[in-house]
């Protein structure tokens, strides 16, 4: 996750108090959890990580196990709980869940699509501690709706959003851009900005899913430039501004690169700053920063990573999972790196994807497809 806002000096917002400098900072492989609770969506989104309907099975973690598997989770130090699905707000012991995450000193925060939340949900969830929830837009309504697979589903999120910023929830807008969608971003920001949504996260695709049939909606390397730009002037404006709005892309780490290669030139007196946090960061934090228990009660090192397990829950607990992770390849990840990424002086806090050079290359450790600085800035040192 890399924040543009807060590496170009912008106040920090939703970020700044949820993570408390736990994933930048924390040592050792303390991790994220994300904890797609259930399969089931009331939404059908061409590029579902999880390949989830309404037709989906019950998840495999009942209520009834709920409570130790986040006192376990507790024990190995999770402080942040990602809690999605599927749509997470078809749980419904979602405020329990949430209430006994809070007992144990965790911050779980939620990604939804936003079409279930209204303002009594949204109240509920607030009394019962949710620190944020992200909500899903993929564009504009009409490419939104065509994403998401149902008319009205672009206002419908709207709806909610405003509803979680009436009972005074922090929300935030989750972006997965394509090139379906690119010709949105600009419009989507602008909208973000005049609701004052305090987060706007990008996401970069992930051949995970249905997002694995769909590896052709990717964008080009000369697209993803043009978007990093358009990031750098908002996030510079936001900054320079003094705005309490934060933005962020995720799982694209060579962003980062680019971000204070671009300050280098136009702001050195932050670059250094920026470098300086950059790198304290890890790049890829799968199977280190970052784990998630699935639907089905298995173990994942991120994710997307779903076509490999680490564990099953219904034999093994995750603290007992987790350790057994010590002297992973994933973690030992710099050493194993191909082509353009094992060539990179970034390597160390970037990495590339591991999930699309495996889906591309049939390899890990090959190069990231995705990766959008050129021959030159990957030799460049910050």
């Amino acid at each position: 996750m890399i924040s543009w806002t807060g590496l170009m000096g912008g106040k920090g917002t939703v970020s700044e108090k949820l993570l408390h400098g736990h994933v930048r900072f924390s040592p050792g492989c303390r991790p994220v959890v994300v904890w797609n609770l259930t399969r089931r969506c009331n939404l059908k989104c061409i590029h579902c990580y999880q390949e989830s309907d309404d037709q989906a099975a019950e998840s495999a973690v009942p209520p009834s196990q709920t409570g130790p598997l986040l006192k376990d989770l507790a024990r190995v130090g999770v402080k942040i709980l990602l809690l999605s699905g599927g749509e997470p707000l078809l749980r419904r012991d979602l405020s329990d869940i949430i209430e006994q995450a809070v007992r144990l000193g965790i911050r779980p925060a939620l990604s939804t699509n936003g079409t279930l939340m209204d303002e009594k949900t949204a109240s509920r969830l607030k009394s019962a501690g949710l620190a944020y929830a992200g909500v899903s837009v993929d564009g504009l309504q009409e490419t939104h709706d065509r994403f998401r697979g149902e008319e009205g589903a672009y206002e419908r999120a709207w709806l909610g959003i405003r509803a979680a910023q009436s009972a005074g929830l922090p929300v935030g807008v989750r972006f997965t851009l394509t090139s379906q969608n690119v010709q949105d971003l600009e419009g989507l920001l602008n909208r973000v900005e005049e609701e004052r949504i305090p987060r706007f996260c990008m996401y970069h695709l992930v051949y995970a899913g249905r997002g694995k049939q769909d590896q052709h909606l990717d964008v080009d390397v000369p697209t993803r430039r043009q978007v990093a730009d358009l990031l750098f002037r908002r996030a510079g404006r936001w900054a320079s501004e003094g705005q309490e709005m934060e933005l962020l892309t995720v799982d694209n780490h060579a962003d980062g690169v680019y971000l204070v290669q671009r300050l280098k030139e136009v702001a050195p007196e932050r670059a250094e700053l920026a470098k300086r946090i950059l790198t304290s960061q890890i790049g890829c934090p799968a199977g280190c920063k970052i784990a998630c228990i699935s639907p089905s009660a298995m173990v994942h090192a991120c994710q997307f990573w779903t076509h490999e397990r680490l564990g099953s829950l219904s034999e093994r607990d995750f603290s007992e999972i987790w350790e057994a992770l010590e002297g992973n390849p994933l973690r030992e990840r710099d050493s194993l790196l191909k082509g353009r990424c094992g060539r990179c002086v970034h390597k160390a806090y970037c990495g590339g994807c591991r999930i699309r050079a495996q889906h591309v290359y049939g390899d890990p450790w090959a190069e990231d497809p995705s990766c959008h600085l050129t021959d030159e800035e990957i030799l460049q040192t910050l």
